[in-house]
Formats: C-alpha cells, sequence, structure tokens
C-alpha cells in the first residue's frame, strides 16, 4: 500500500536518471494508481532518454505460455 511505499522510498530515495524520471513520491503514488486502472505502465525516456518501455502483468500465464 501507500504506506510501504512511503517506507521504502523514504529508507531508499529515488534517484533521478534523466530529466523525466519520478523523483517525487507523490506523483509516482499517482502514477501507480493510474497503472492499476490502464492495467499497463509505460517508461517514456524515465530511465534513458532514448528508449520508450512498456509493461502488463499477465495473469495466468506460465513461463511456457507466451
Amino acid at each position: 500500500g501507500e504506506d510501504e511505499v512511503r517506507a521504502l522510498l523514504g529508507a531508499h530515495g529515488m534517484e533521478s536518471y534523466t530529466r523525466t524520471t519520478t523523483t517525487d513520491v507523490d506523483q509516482l503514488l499517482d502514477e501507480l494508481a493510474d497503472i492499476r486502472v490502464r492495467g499497463f505502465a509505460v517508461d517514456d525516456e524515465e530511465y534513458d532518454e532514448e528508449d520508450v518501455h512498456q509493461a502488463r502483468v499477465l495473469m495466468g500465464c506460465t513461463r511456457n505460455q507466451r
């Protein structure tokens, strides 16, 4: 939950990799809420300025079912 995220980030911080890296806890919590609604996450040059990534959880899928 939110308290766990705040505790984890309070202990470890949020390193900035690019100019678009999320480094604000409240902004990250908002993004996590959006991800739950959308069903996927997008890394838009937040880790590497030349890359955009998308991630999605696949429920009920085993390693052999890709």
